[in-house]
């Protein structure tokens, strides 16, 4: 089943009724939606009230939650502690996962964005060789940080100059904070559902960061929303600023739902990245070193 992603952006009392998600605005209700077909929710409005039960319903159902601050950014994402019967096993698999391993896996990963980045800029009918050549020279745990020598070519080509990549940015910068957002809540999500711990990264390591692995696994995602980000600034009159408005996050959060290849399969995104949290989990648990089931864009 494909799960329903809501974003809600104006003053809204959120409630349980009968295992149902009620959403009500001046005392009427405007809409009723059954919360197993729910898979992200997006608070985007200060007034929006929610109950303890309502909260609690979505965790319980693999929910992902999401809230905004105030420039409309994702900056919370609200998950169930455990997610899989027999996640205290895969914790302390993940809490045992060598080093050694760690590396072999993001070496996997950090090719598997490269890929990507030069799938996007193919798509602009812009220059990969460069790119193709660095692939090839990433080692276990990326110990020369090819991914950055990448990210520099890349940067300077996916957009039009004078563009600069900062994550404190406006324009460009925001719609890409947003995109990346959504795609670490949807990753999150994920690893939840297996058991795993997003805290537990195999690359990011940061005590005050509580989604590590998340942080990692998404990578090859980026270049997905980059290109998101490329066709929406495409669609926009020439004299328009870039910013996330309340369509552009439509489109962004549109793409959760949308048909990509899983195992050469067309599967919704969000099955698919599902799908490639469990080929993690295989690695950490079972010690697998063949590829992880990545989820592939349909060109």
């Amino acid at each position: 089943m494909i799960k329903r992603t809501l974003f809600i952006g104006d003053p809204t009392y959120l409630h349980l009724q009968q295992k149902q998600l009620v959403l009500e605005r001046d005392k009427e209700i405007i809409a009723s939606i059954p919360i197993e077909d729910i898979g992200f929710v997006v608070i985007d409005h200060p007034q929006i009230l929610l109950t303890q039960g309502i909260i609690n319903a979505l965790a319980q159902n693999k929910v992902a939650l999401i809230t905004t601050d105030q420039k409309h950014l994702p900056t919370g994402l609200h998950l169930p502690l455990s997610g899989h019967s027999l996640h205290s096993k895969i914790i302390d698999a993940q809490a045992n996962f060598s080093e050694a391993r760690k590396g072999k896996l993001w070496k996997l990963v950090v090719k598997r964005k490269i890929q990507e980045q030069i799938t996007s800029l193919e798509l602009e009918n812009k220059p990969t060789q460069a790119l193709t050549r660095l692939v090839e020279k990433v080692k276990n745990g990326d110990p020369t940080n090819i991914e950055a020598q990448a990210a520099q070519y890349y940067w300077k080509h996916i957009f039009q100059a004078p563009f600069k990549r900062d994550p404190d940015g406006e324009e460009i910068n925001a719609l890409l904070n947003y995109g990346y957002a959504i795609a670490r809540a949807a990753t999150a999500r994920a690893l939840v559902g297996t058991g795993l711990h997003p805290s537990l990264g195999i690359n990011h390591q940061n005590q005050y960061n509580a989604y590590c692995l998340a942080d990692d696994l998404m990578e090859p995602l980026r270049p997905w929303v980059d290109t998101q980000v490329v066709n929406w600034i495409k669609s926009l009159p020439t004299d328009e600023t870039p910013h996330p408005t309340q369509a552009f996050k439509a489109d962004i959060l549109s793409f959760l739902n949308q048909n990509c290849l899983s195992q050469n399969k067309k599967s919704p995104f969000i099955n698919a990245l599902s799908t490639y949290a469990n080929s993690i989990k295989e690695h950490i648990l079972l010690g697998n070193t063949h590829d992880p089931i990545f989820p592939e864009r349909i060109l």
